[in-house]
């Protein structure tokens, strides 16, 4: 049996040890650091598993530790302590403490570090229960330096370690635990003439002797780290080709890549999907490890998640920078307040790092539901992977987060289709009801854009002249503008978008265009067309219509208004499609669908900050408090006014070009001239 604290844990794992020996060596090295010694001691001497020792082997310090050491070692018996006589090293004391250890198993566990108190029990009765694999990690937690990241501390998968190992040291050193045998059997420990490069050394090696490598699933340590655990030299170079050889059959070849991927400090300098791609292609040929397991990395390195749920999943998914994640939070609140407890809600949220306070306020908007998920996919890796992030043409209010849903196919390819909805939206109706609109084998349905068809009805009047009517056929190539969609909210079909190649054509389609007026809209439009099931407007109901020139909407084909209208008064989203939002103007009706949720979440002070702070900025300024009021009314007018004008001196040609940019330029002096004396 396993020993435990309060008892015996599992009354099926049995151990082969005899009695006299401890299941686990925890090995430690120290030199010098008693600030973080005693909290690292406290959380191994506390684990919930009791059968171990502690062999801890100091380097002659200075500081106090060894006198900390030694109160610790006259209190528990299961400390082993060697004090060394000369300064050794940290990977030659881990090689002694390998070498003494009589554990069956062996854990290593840095000196400023600090292990979860079930960290020794979940390992071994994992490794007990899963006899294939040799070096047991687990995902790590950093402390000390906020902006230090750790190689693989979420990646738990045997095949995908067996792919990264190849690039870098994806386990990290301190969070393992190894089983002794293994290391006998095969003559293994640290290797010291990798120097600075050992732990690397030793988990490539184990795999190349048939050994298997894997993180535990949840955060099991805490490692302190700090600008000086981060090494690039030339030994771990050395280290890393001993891997990637195997891949070429010239060392000609392997230089070549490596002068590719690698500047001269040894750092990645392409992202790190690139250089697993190319190894793909070159594993082809070499067959150095099964296709699946590249398979399976280059889908987590992009993203690829499982669905949440087994079955009745609602998969609904969001993007978000910094600046909207407060919005973000509010437009999924709302689905949380339509959502039923018969279904299963797979909330994915797309965004380039978003800290983890602001996750975690997140998270907590679902802390009584077991039938929601919240997860969260960094899409740097995919953008950066396209070489030029200048391709992602922006113009307004945009931001490069607009972009996110071109990838939504290759990252959720394992669904069969998902809802997508924007960040500026509330939701008033349980979002099963869209998911369960049968698309048939189109790409994707959507809303069709009332504000563009509304546009291009009063240009055909007479009444705009905006060229929008030429731009849609001529260079969007949808020749039929009643067909042309809003992309605030869509149901994509994953598996007919995946036969389609999609999210390289929307690429495709974006070198083309270069700069789309609206931006990722006019792509999928482009793409989409006479592949795209219309939905019910009141799926999208945007409030825009009513707000540019809204005695226009009567240029609307009649049944188009008539739908709008009846859509508009019982929405079943509510889509805030404009300059003009409910948090910057909530004195407008349609805002108090945004305020009534925005209230109940932890981003009601935020939003309210953000929109209070261009007062907060005028105080100073020599005026009745009713007068600045009236110029910051004035000023998000201009505001609106230069975006509204900007899109349409770009949309024009000749002589009304040229007059809608002197109106343009007119305008925007106007508001930076209004900025600057409000201070904003």
């Amino acid at each position: 049996m396993i020993k435990e604290r309060g008892g015996l844990i599992s009354n099926e794992t049995k151990l082969l040890n005899s009695d006299e020996n401890p299941t686990i060596s925890v090995v430690m090295s120290t030199c010098n650091k008693k600030k973080f010694l005693k909290n690292s001691i406290e959380s191994i001497l506390k684990q919930t598993f009791i059968n171990f020792e502690f062999i801890i082997i100091d380097d002659e310090s200075t500081d106090g530790s060894i006198e900390l050491i030694q109160e610790y070692t006259e209190k528990d018996d299961r400390i082993i302590f060697i004090k060394n006589t000369r300064k050794m090293g940290y990977y030659h004391n881990l090689q002694l403490g390998f070498k003494i250890a009589k554990g069956k198993y062996i854990a290593r566990m840095d000196d400023d570090d600090i292990s979860e108190l079930t960290r020794l029990s979940k390992q071994v009765i994992y490794l007990e229960k899963n006899k294939h694999i040799t070096v047991l990690g687990s995902f790590v937690d950093v402390i000390g330096d906020p902006d230090m990241e750790i190689c693989g501390k979420n990646i738990d998968d045997p095949e995908i370690l067996s792919v990264l190992l190849n690039i870098d040291s994806f386990i990290y050193n301190s969070s393992v635990m190894i089983r002794k045998s293994f290391l006998d059997l095969h003559t293994l420990t640290y290797n010291t003439k990798y120097n600075l490069a050992e732990d690397y050394i030793l988990w490539s090696t184990i795999l190349l002797v048939g050994g298997k490598v894997q993180n535990y699933p949840e955060i099991l340590i805490h490692c302190r780290m700090h600008k000086k655990n981060i090494i690039t030299n030339k030994t771990m170079m050395l280290a890393r080709q001993k891997m990637l050889r195997r891949f070429f059959d010239t060392d000609n070849e392997l230089q070549e890549f490596i002068s590719i991927y690698y500047n001269q400090d040894n750092i990645l300098r392409l992202p790190l999907i690139n250089i697993i791609k190319d190894l793909s292609e070159k594993n082809i040929k070499q067959k150095v490890l099964p296709q699946c397991a590249f398979d399976k990395t280059i889908d987590k390195l992009n993203g690829c998640l499982e669905p949440a749920f087994d079955k009745n999943n609602i998969p609904v998914v969001l993007a978000t920078d910094n600046n909207y994640f407060p919005y973000l939070g509010v437009a999924i609140a709302s689905i949380i307040k339509t959502s039923t407890t018969t279904n299963n809600y797979d909330i994915i949220v797309l965004e380039e790092d978003i800290d983890s306070y602001r996750k975690k306020q997140l998270l907590s908007l679902i802390d009584n539901y077991s039938n929601i998920k919240i997860r969260f996919i960094n899409m740097k890796p995919l953008i950066e992977g396209q070489n030029d992030r200048a391709i992602f043409y922006l113009s307004g209010h945009f931001t490069t987060a607009t972009y996110y849903r071109f990838f939504i196919a290759d990252l959720l390819k394992k669904y069969e289709k998902v809802i997508y909805i924007d960040s500026d939206v509330i939701v008033l109706d349980d979002l099963a009801n869209l998911y369960k609109v049968n698309i048939g084998d189109n790409l994707i349905a959507a809303v069709p854009d009332v504000e563009m068809i509304k546009t291009v009805s009063a240009e055909n009047e007479g009444i705009y002249n905006t060229n929008y009517s030429s731009y849609i056929p001529n260079i969007l190539k949808v020749t039929n503008y009643l067909k042309y969609f809003q992309a605030g909210v869509i149901i994509f079909n994953i598996k007919e978008l995946i036969k389609e190649n999609f999210s390289q054509k929307c690429i495709d389609k974006l070198k083309q265009i270069k700069t789309p007026i609206i931006v990722d809209q006019d792509i999928l439009n482009a793409v989409c067309y006479e592949q795209v099931y219309l939905l019910d407007m009141k799926w999208n109901a945007v409030w825009n219509p009513f707000i540019w020139n809204n005695h226009h909407i009567r240029c609307l084909p009649i049944d188009f208004y008539n739908n709008f209208l009846i859509a508009f008064n019982k929405p079943s989203i509510i889509h805030y499609a404009s300059v003009t939002k409910p948090w910057s103007s909530p004195e407008r009706a349609e805002s108090s669908y945004f305020w009534s949720v925005a209230r109940e979440t932890p981003f009601y002070e935020e939003i309210i900050m953000k929109n209070t702070k261009i007062f907060n900025n005028t105080q100073s300024i020599n005026c009745e408090p009713w007068e600045i009021v009236r110029y910051i009314t004035l000023y998000k007018k201009l505001t609106f006014k230069c975006v509204r004008n900007k899109i349409k001196y770009k949309v024009s040609f000749g002589d009304a070009r040229r007059k809608r940019k002197m109106r343009y330029n007119e305008i925007k002096k106007q508001k930076d001239e209004l900025k600057a004396f409000l201070r904003i």
